[in-house]
């Protein structure tokens, strides 16, 4: 079974939250490629905001970031959000290297509780 349900959502673009949010900020493209597989064949829906540190504009990141149930962010970006607590950063050494790592516990978290 295939998901048709979870979108990414790029700036200026805003939805109304109807399913878990996960902001992305500065996803490498072979990043995104792996993730966007893994959410195709995932029966989890997800809204997921991709925010690239060339857009400058930090009203909407404020806006989205608020609203998301995760902030995910690469850590060679200089991006920042604060507070510090509410975002996790992934990368080579870290707990998280890549989204889709994020993406798999995530997973693997709504299902127990659903279950």
């Amino acid at each position: 079974m295939t998901n048709q349900n979870s979108r990414f959502i790029t700036y200026p673009s805003t939805v109304d939250k109807v399913r878990k949010t996960v902001m992305i900020i500065d996803i490498k493209p072979a990043d995104f490629i792996v993730l966007n597989e893994f959410l195709q064949k995932s029966t989890n829906d997800f809204d997921v905001y991709l925010y690239d540190g060339e857009s400058h504009d930090l009203e909407w990141l404020n806006h989205v970031t608020k609203d998301c149930d995760h902030v995910l962010i690469d850590d060679t970006s200089q991006v920042r959000i604060t507070p510090e607590s509410t975002n996790v950063r992934y990368g080579i050494g870290l707990e998280y290297q890549t989204p889709y790592s994020y993406f798999t516990k995530l997973i693997d978290t709504v299902d127990a509780v659903s279950v």
